[in-house]
């Protein structure tokens, strides 16, 4: 223990261990918590770049943990086009409308044309969600689904929630 006493004495006494000791610890402790807050905004960048918003319940967008969503595919033909429709039951002004919109959303993507914005309204189980993942797909373009049912509850966060979701829907490429 002499030893000990020794060195804390000579730490205390020399001006240069002392400020040599200081400065050391300082250092430490500003590199573990410049280390921890650095970790912390790297993780929430990586996690809006590549994370899905909380309002997003489905997405055709590129998703590390989702393999399904590696793949670009090629892009569709007019023929494409027909048959990525043909299983969808709908009356017939209706079909062709839906093929319409689709072909033109294809064609302003081709183009580098702004895009149109859809929404989809009408009661539950008349096939709005199969009908935009399809145009979507046929388009070459991404979707997202998401709910009026869970903006709702978020009650005032709602606004900050649907801007990070447009935000991240922004970023597309496709």
């Amino acid at each position: 223990m002499s030893h000990l006493g020794q060195a804390a004495l000579e730490l205390v006494t020399d001006p240069n261990k002392l400020l040599t000791a200081v400065g050391g610890t300082t250092l430490l402790f500003l590199g573990i918590y410049t280390t921890r807050e650095t970790t912390r905004v790297v993780g929430r960048t990586v996690e809006a770049w590549l994370g899905t918003p909380r309002l997003v319940r489905e997405t055709s967008r590129f998703n590390i943990w989702n393999p399904k969503t590696w793949s670009l595919g090629p892009l569709k033909t007019k023929e494409d086009v027909k048959k990525d429709f043909s299983d969808i039951i709908l009356h017939q002004e209706l079909h062709d409308t839906v093929r319409q919109v689709s072909a033109a959303a294809a064609n302003t993507k081709a183009h580098g044309a702004p895009f149109r914005h859809m929404l989809f309204y009408g009661p539950p189980g008349t096939g709005k969600t199969l009908v935009a993942k399809r145009m979507a797909r046929t388009s070459g373009m991404d979707y997202a689904i998401m709910s009026g049912g869970d903006v709702a509850p978020l009650e005032g966060r709602a606004v900050t929630q649907l801007h990070q979701a447009f935000d991240w829907a922004e970023k597309s490429r496709r």
